[in-house]
């Protein structure tokens, strides 16, 4: 039983109570953003599960996101979102790094890409090169690593397997990578077998 002499919570009903009490108090607090991208994250099917196309329709168990978790999430989101308003992209920019790093910690690629491709956004927009070169290298790996299964949804595939003695014209490529290559042309001895 329980201290009160009632019936036991059902188990998650805890972090059931802590998730709607942390959505309801960053949509109080007035960051709409956080509270739809908290509310998606800590609602959604588990990207860990196995799909149960019997009881669920396939869409696999719901994620199940510990009270600490929900807290970084949380923190995060609003960091972010509260550094936006002031004009502070630097803050932006970690903020978004963290969650990414935490979901690839998690073994939740997907998410993790989602906030990476955030922080690439960032940087293009602020024009901060050495961030657009920091999201493009950790998007870069994830894509790389068979186990996150994300090889084939690379947009940059394309890219790599392009032969290295192919000369294609800078109207294949994107007017940034284009301008890029003109500014460190490569080194041929590299390409040489």
């Amino acid at each position: 039983g329980t201290p009160g002499g009632g019936a036991e919570a059902p188990p998650g009903a805890y972090a059931e109570a802590d998730r709607r009490r942390l959505c309801e108090e960053i949509l109080a607090d007035g960051y709409v953003q956080s509270f739809v991208d908290f509310f998606y994250l800590t609602h959604r099917p588990d990207p860990n599960a196995e799909p149960t196309p019997m009881l669920d329709g396939g869409a696999g168990r719901e994620i199940e996101v510990p009270p600490e978790e929900m807290l970084y999430v949380r923190d995060n989101l609003t960091q972010a979102e509260n550094a936006r308003r002031q004009g502070d992209t630097s803050t932006v920019y970690g903020a978004y790094s963290n969650l990414a790093q935490h979901f690839q910690k998690v073994k939740d690629p997907k998410t993790g890409v989602y906030f990476y491709e955030k922080c690439l956004e960032i940087s293009r927009l602020t024009g901060d090169k050495r961030g657009e070169m920091a999201a493009n290298n950790d998007l870069g790996l994830i894509y790389q690593v068979p186990s996150t299964g994300l090889q084939h949804a690379n947009p940059t595939r394309q890219l790599i397997r392009t032969p290295r003695h192919a000369t294609l014209p800078p109207s294949h490529w994107s007017s940034r990578f284009a301008a890029v290559l003109q500014h460190h042309p490569t080194d041929q001895t590299c390409h040489r077998a």
